[in-house]
């Protein structure tokens, strides 16, 4: 088969994937971001890393121009993807810059295609590295874009910003390093990309004017255009309207995730810190990811936990709340971040002990914890690119009906969990809003 076949065959291939063909349609009509052509560009590469696999062998001669070939199919096509949108994106801030193209990587390319020559390693070798290493290489073409872009938008005195996502079954690399930074702030690696991650890179750009003077003129000083938004606080729903909301928003999404986790604390109060019940003060805290589980073996039902911590979900994600400077946890949450459902699910949240009201303990020590812990299953949603939302099934009716009257939060029950309820929008942001955590 000639070069120019596969290479049709390819983009047929990707124009017939109904997913890349929706963002296709999408990135037509001005409607999408960069978070649809990363997806566009991480269909491309699986589909690339295929198609090369499976013909690769098969050629004695021509394999290197051939994987060159359709990697710089692949490079002209999500560069033209994402000058589109961003051109779109600019006219609706009446911006005119013109989207970059960062270089094409021939260096590693070369490398790679003369790879697939080697007569040492087996065709099986051969095969894997032209699917991994083309796939891998066809996905950093949007993520030299997004940099490329964000590095001159910056320089041009535009407040770049760079989020990293994960989706949530990632290496410890991978997790450590998602977020949302300034692009002149970026950590070491934040563009880094092993094989087979799949990993979300986009940006954003602030749109800046000149400082509006006394005559209404913009002057040369910079000064950011801040959105004119006001945010009411969560409204509480009568049990007519939670119903409504119920029957509107079931079908919609969230309808096959989250399994097996149940959520056992209320949001008493929200405030900043904790609250120490018997002073009154304001305690600052400080939120960490719990990595070594063996760090919990106290942190069981036999010691007053609802749940053996010490054991927790295997694919989900603990954080420790504590008072700032103390190793004692406050509070514990697991969840998950599911790119699938694009929420987070909030498997288990538990107080300690002692900052629960039992016949042996009437007051609890601190008051604030259950905001906390929604408030950095958040945090994670939105460092995640997934706009703050979180869901989870509480422990019964009545904290149910606590989450949607007091925290504007929806019931969305499925058959087998009949107090799953979804928290999102103006709802999410006052609580996360309301926390001022460290994260160490």
């Amino acid at each position: 088969m000639r070069t120019d076949e596969i290479r049709a065959r390819l983009s047929a291939a990707i124009r017939s994937d109904s997913r890349a063909a929706a963002i296709l349609k999408k990135i037509a009509a001005g409607r999408a971001n960069f978070s649809d052509t990363m997806e566009y560009s991480l269909i491309s590469g699986r589909l690339t890393g295929r198609q090369l696999s499976a013909v690769v062998t098969e050629l004695a001669e021509g394999r290197e121009e051939l994987a060159e070939a359709l990697l710089r199919d692949r490079y002209d096509d999500i560069n033209a993807r994402c000058a589109e949108v961003q051109t779109a994106l600019d006219d609706k801030q009446g911006l005119h810059l013109a989207p970059q193209k960062a270089e094409f990587p021939k260096e590693r390319t070369t490398k790679f295609t003369r790879s697939l020559t080697d007569p040492t390693v087996k065709d099986e070798t051969i095969k894997r590295r032209a699917r991994s290493v083309s796939e891998n290489i066809t996905v950093t073409f949007h993520d030299d874009f997004i940099k490329e872009n964000a590095k001159f938008r910056d320089r041009a005195g535009l407040k770049c910003y760079v989020t990293r996502s994960t989706s949530g079954n990632c290496c410890p690399w991978c997790s450590d390093i998602a977020g949302r930074y300034l692009m002149s702030e970026q950590p070491e690696g934040l563009f880094g990309r092993h094989d087979n991650c799949d990993c979300t890179i986009v940006y954003d750009g602030q749109v800046l004017r000149g400082q509006p003077g006394e005559n209404g003129r913009r002057g040369r000083k910079w000064a950011e255009d801040k959105p004119k938004v006001e945010y009411a606080p969560p409204r509480k729903l009568s049990r007519a309207e939670a119903e409504k909301l119920q029957a509107e928003n079931l079908p919609k999404r969230l309808t096959g995730g989250g399994n097996g986790g149940i959520i056992s604390i209320n949001i008493d109060e929200l405030v900043p810190c904790l609250r120490d019940n018997q002073t009154g003060e304001l305690v600052q805290t400080e939120v960490r990811r719990i990595r070594n589980f063996s760090e919990l073996r106290e942190c069981t039902p036999r010691q007053g936990w609802d749940f053996p911590w010490n054991k927790p979900p295997r694919d989900s994600e603990v954080y420790a709340l504590s008072v700032a400077g103390s190793k004692e946890i406050e509070g514990l949450i697991a969840l998950r971040v599911e790119q699938r459902n694009q929420a987070v699910y909030m498997y288990w949240g538990n107080a300690a002990p002692h900052n629960r009201v039992t016949e042996s303990n009437p007051v609890k020590k601190f008051n604030g914890v259950g905001g906390h812990l929604f408030a950095v299953a958040i945090h994670r949603s939105l460092q995640s690119g997934l706009g703050g939302y979180v869901y989870a099934d509480a422990a019964n009716k009545e904290l149910l009906e606590h989450f949607v009257t007091e925290n504007g939060a929806v019931p969305i029950p499925t058959h087998d969990r009949p107090y799953r309820f979804i928290i999102e929008g103006k709802a999410a942001k006052t609580i996360f809003e309301s926390y001022n955590f460290d994260w160490r």
